[in-house]
């Protein structure tokens, strides 16, 4: 059943990610130029930003006072929901040149992943860990050679991750020791999305 029809920037039109926030009630999407935000229910549109370096996906924060983006300056952009201020901008690890084309916060909020495509001279994707409290990163969870970062998801109890690749792969790490837990093969197409199940004991891509 349709609820609402919701249109973004005339001129650019196309929307590569979405986002609620946690309550329901307001709704992000990004478009070639920036993002949009809408208030719902009512669906009243809201320019957050006009900035063409944002790209990749969206994720709120707990609280439904940030919102963070990934960006075509190599960086994850944080910002305030209620001002459209740039609050934190997280810079990629040298020598990546291109956007973070995933992000994931875990359940209490207090950790983000970021999910790094291949860089052409080092071939490698990556996901890092960083504090929300601090915006530095914590840990590398995985590097993998050849390996496009689709996906990313946190379990639970926020002691893990799930990880899915453009070719197909996905698996699940632990972030204490950034050891692989398991291993899925599934087909030759991107794992666009991962999720745990309430209990942890099961991925659904």
């Amino acid at each position: 059943t349709e609820i609402y029809t919701l249109s973004l920037h005339d001129a650019l039109p196309i929307s590569s990610s979405v986002a609620f926030a946690q309550d329901g009630r307001v709704l992000a999407a990004d478009d070639q130029a920036g993002v949009t935000l809408w208030a719902l229910p009512g669906g009243r549109p809201r320019i957050l930003t006009r900035d063409q370096s944002n790209g990749g996906t969206l994720v709120f924060s707990r609280d439904g006072r940030l919102l963070i983006v990934g960006g075509e300056d190599a960086s994850v952009h944080v910002y305030d929901v209620a001002t459209g201020r740039l609050m934190q901008r997280i810079p990629a690890p040298q020598p990546w040149q291109y956007w973070p084309e995933v992000v994931a916060l875990s359940p209490d909020g207090r950790h983000l992943a970021i999910g790094y495509p291949l860089y052409a001279q080092e071939a490698t994707g990556r996901v890092s860990v960083y504090s929300t409290l601090t915006w530095r990163k914590e840990t590398d969870v995985m590097t993998d050679p050849g390996v496009e970062i689709s996906s990313v998801a946190f379990s639970p109890g926020g002691t893990e991750l799930a990880i899915g690749g453009e070719d197909g792969t996905a698996g699940v790490w632990s972030i204490p020791t950034a050891q692989q837990l398991s291993a899925f093969d599934g087909p030759a197409a991107a794992v666009s999305s991962m999720q745990f199940t309430d209990n942890g004991k099961s991925v659904l891509t």
